[in-house]
C-alpha cells in the first residue's frame, strides 16, 4: 500500500474520531442545558408523565390523583427556582441530596406535613425511576432515598359511640340526615362516592334478602354487602325523597364535612371523625364480631388484604377472644402440661434472651390486656428456700410469640408441630434451667 494512501486513511480515521467526540461532547452539553430531548430535563419529564396519566383519567385513574401529581410537579418547580435559581434542570444533574433537600423544603418552606411530604417525594421518585428504566439517564440517584409516611392513627367509632349517635335526638333536621347517611355507611362500608352513586338498580333480592351489588368507584372492584335491618330502614325512610333513581340524591361531600363534625360533637364524642371513618368503624366492628378478614376485605372492595389490615383495628376484646380460643385449643392438645410454671431464670434460658428483654415482653403482654397478671403469675417459695415469681404455660406461649429469638422460634415451631401434626407421636421438650421436661 502506498504511504500516501495509508496516511490518508489514518487521517480519515482521526477526523472521524474527533467528529464523534465533538458530537458526544455537544450531546452532553445539550443534555446539561436541557436541549435535544423532552425527557432530559426534570420538569419536562414530569409534564410528560402527567400527560400520560391524564389520558387514563376516567378509565382506571381518577382526576384527584392527577391533580395531586400536578401539585407535586409545581412543588418541584418552586423548589428548583428557590434553591437553584433556575426554571428547570437536567436530570443528569440530579444527586441523592436533591430529593433530601426537596423533602426539607416541603417541610420548612411549603409547610407540608409528613404524609404530604412523603406523597410528593414518591411522585418525584417515580418520574426519575421511570426515566432510568427507559434508559434516559444512566443511573437512578434516588434509589437509596426512603421516607416514612408516618400514617396517623385512623379514628373510628366504638360500638357504644355508634349507639350514642344512633339514639341521639337532633333538633336540626340536616344533622339528623347526615347522621343517617353516616350510620348507613357504618353498616354497609360504602364510601361517600359509592353512596352518592347508589341507585335502586344496585339493590337486588337474593333468597328473600336485600343485597347491594355494585363496583367501587375508586378501584372498579366488585363488592356485595347485605342490607341489614338498620340501613334498610334508612333507605325506606328517605324513599319519598329519591330522584333520578338515586337512593340519596343531592349529596355533596364538602357541604357535609363541617356539619358532620358538629353532629359528632353534639353526641358527646370528642374524636376527630370524618365520613371515611365509617368504613374503618365497619371493618373494626366486623373483625371484633368474628368476621374473617377475607370477608371484610371483600365487603370493603379492597384489591389487597394489606389495605384491609390498615383499615381494621384489632381491639383488646378481639385479641382477648382470639387468645382465649387459642388457649382452649392448646389445652386440648397439650392436656396434662397446662400446669407448667417457670421462673424468670428458666424463661431467660429457654428463650435465649436477657432478663430486661423478657420483662419488657411480659409488661407488653399485660398492657395489651391479652393475659391477666393474677391468672398467669404467682409468687412461690422455691426448693432452695428463696421466693420468686413463676409464670404459667399460657404466658410461656404468649412470650414465644412476642419475643424474637432463636429459642422463641424453637418453642413456636414445637407448638405448631404439635398443633398441626397431632397424629404423630411427637415429644415436646422444654429445657428449663438444667432440667428436661418431656411430655407425650
Amino acid at each position: 500500500m502506498p504511504l500516501t494512501t495509508s496516511r490518508r486513511k489514518s487521517s480519515n480515521i482521526t477526523s472521524a474520531f474527533q467528529t464523534a467526540r465533538h458530537l458526544l461532547r455537544l450531546r452532553w452539553c445539550n443534555a446539561y442545558q436541557g436541549i435535544g430531548s423532552e425527557y432530559e430535563t426534570l420538569l419536562k419529564a414530569f409534564d410528560r408523565e402527567n400527560e400520560v396519566f391524564k389520558k387514563r383519567v376516567g378509565k382506571d385513574r381518577v382526576m384527584a390523583t392527577y391533580r395531586a401529581r400536578v401539585r407535586a410537579r409545581n412543588h418541584v418547580a418552586a423548589f428548583i427556582k428557590s434553591f437553584y435559581r433556575r426554571s428547570d434542570m437536567s436530570m443528569l444533574e440530579l444527586t441523592p441530596d436533591f430529593i433530601k433537600e426537596f423533602a426539607a423544603y416541603l417541610s420548612t418552606e411549603a409547610g407540608l406535613r409528613n404524609g404530604s411530604i412523603w406523597a410528593n417525594c414518591m411522585w418525584l421518585k417515580g418520574v426519575v425511576m421511570k426515566a432510568h428504566y427507559n434508559g434516559l439517564i444512566p443511573r437512578n440517584p434516588f434509589i437509596q432515598f426512603h421516607i416514612s409516611p408516618n400514617v396517623k392513627e385512623r379514628e373510628y367509632l366504638t360500638e357504644d359511640e355508634l349507639k350514642a349517635v344512633m339514639t341521639h335526638e337532633f333538633a336540626d333536621s340536616k344533622l339528623a340526615y347526615i347522621r343517617d347517611i353516616f350510620i348507613f355507611a357504618s353498616f354497609t362500608a360504602l364510601s361517600f362516592v359509592d353512596i352518592q352513586e347508589l341507585t335502586n338498580d344496585n339493590i337486588v333480592e337474593v333468597n328473600g334478602e336485600k343485597w347491594i351489588l355494585s363496583k367501587r368507584h375508586k378501584t372498579k372492584v366488585a363488592f356485595q354487602v347485605k342490607l341489614l335491618d338498620i340501613p334498610l330502614q334508612i333507605v325506606e325512610r328517605y324513599r319519598p325523597m329519591q330522584k333520578d333513581n338515586r337512593i340519596f340524591p343531592g349529596l355533596n361531600y364538602w357541604s357535609i364535612c363541617k356539619p358532620l363534625k358538629r353532629m359528632i360533637r353534639e353526641c358527646g364524642i370528642t374524636k376527630s371523625i370524618s365520613f371515611h371513618c365509617s368504613r374503618h368503624g365497619f371493618a373494626t366492628l366486623a373483625l371484633s364480631k368474628g368476621m374473617p378478614i377475607e370477608s371484610v376485605s371483600r365487603v370493603l372492595g379492597h384489591t389487597n388484604i394489606v389495605t384491609t389490615q390498615l383499615y381494621a383495628k384489632i381491639t383488646t376484646q378481639k385479641l382477648d377472644n382470639d387468645l382465649t380460643m387459642f388457649g382452649d385449643k392448646l389445652s386440648k392438645t397439650f392436656n396434662g402440661i397446662s400446669n407448667i410454671w417457670m421462673s424468670e431464670p428458666e424463661l431467660v434460658e429457654l428463650f435465649g434472651v436477657i432478663a430486661p428483654t423478657l420483662r419488657s415482653a411480659i409488661r407488653n403482654i399485660y398492657n395489651s390486656g391479652a393475659l391477666k397478671e393474677y391468672e398467669v403469675q404467682k409468687y412461690v417459695r422455691q426448693e432452695n428456700g428463696y421466693h420468686a415469681d413463676v409464670f404459667s404455660f399460657p404466658m410461656i406461649v404468649a412470650l414465644a410469640f412476642r419475643i424474637d429469638s432463636f429459642g422463641a422460634e424453637q418453642v413456636r415451631n414445637a407448638i405448631f408441630k404439635r398443633l398441626y401434626l397431632r397424629k404423630e407421636k411427637t415429644n415436646i421438650f422444654f429445657f428449663a434451667g438444667y432440667k428436661w421436661l418431656g411430655y407425650v
